[in-house]
This record gives C-alpha cells, sequence and structure tokens, in this order.
C-alpha cells in the first residue's frame, strides 16, 4: 500500500514538472517567433536565455533590437569629448545587415555644431557588428535619438 502511494506521488510531481517545462518550452516558442532566433544575449542575466527575457521585458523584439543598438551607441560616444559635451538632440538613421552587421549608420540631421557632428559620426563609425542579428522584417532604417544634457 505504501508503495503504491508514494509511487502516485511520485508520478503527480512528475507530471507537475513535465508541465512546468512544456509551459516553459511553448513560451520559448512564442518567443522566438517574436524574435526569429533562440540565441543566447550577452547582456541578459547568467543562466537567462533570450527568450525569457523578451517574455520577462514584455518588450516588442523590435523595442529589445533598438536597446542593443542604443547601448552600443553610448558606449561609442563616451570614447568622443565632443560627443559628450553639451547640450544636443540628434536623430541617427541605422541600416542592419541579417547577420547584425551594421551596414551604415548616419546622422538624420546636424547638431547644428560641426565639429560635434564629426565626432558623432566618428564614434557612430566604430560600431561595425552587433551581438545579436535583427529579428526578421526589422524596419529598415532604424532611427533613433542622440539626446545630451549638458
Amino acid at each position: 500500500m505504501v508503495r503504491i502511494v508514494i509511487a502516485a506521488l511520485f508520478s503527480l510531481l512528475l507530471v507537475g514538472m513535465q508541465r512546468e517545462v512544456l509551459v516553459h518550452e511553448v513560451d520559448h516558442l512564442r518567443a522566438k517567433v517574436a524574435v526569429g532566433h533562440d540565441k543566447i544575449a550577452q547582456n541578459v542575466a547568467a543562466g537567462e536565455c533570450l527568450e525569457c527575457a523578451l517574455l520577462a521585458s514584455g518588450g516588442s523584439a523590435f523595442t529589445w533590437y533598438a536597446g542593443l543598438l542604443k547601448t552600443e551607441i553610448q558606449q561609442r560616444l563616451q570614447d568622443e569629448q565632443r560627443a559628450r559635451s553639451g547640450s544636443y538632440s540628434v536623430p541617427v538613421r541605422a541600416w542592419v545587415r541579417d547577420d547584425g552587421t551594421i551596414e551604415r549608420m548616419e546622422l538624420a540631421k546636424s547638431t547644428g555644431d560641426r565639429a560635434r557632428d564629426e565626432a558623432i559620426q566618428r564614434a557612430l563609425s566604430k560600431i561595425s557588428r552587433l551581438s545579436q542579428p535583427p529579428p526578421p522584417n526589422l524596419p529598415q532604417p532604424m532611427v533613433l535619438r542622440i539626446v545630451s544634457r549638458a
């Protein structure tokens, strides 16, 4: 009798675990459809997959990818003194290939300061590839706004 009860409890436990795994896999499939791939993002917490991070964020794949580009732009702008100083707001257009390579990135308009524009363009030209390929059907060019407040 005790063996039957233990076997029954163990079976229920296994069924519960299998259900959790199945639900997680369904969530992954949903994210894969939204993102178009199942690679692990470098900036996602260790052990957490890209699909889980996307699902947890509640954001779209396009927003997530724009965030990758934004982070890269911010890092590169730190290398350019003229781009770090002063107040300005300027849109940037970026075209990204299917493998994440930056095809082209440019200022959509001037900041009004030629030296600053050149510094920003130098920073942008140092970005050759993003850590992940873009989601399918990403609208091109991507347009982001750089805002600096002195």
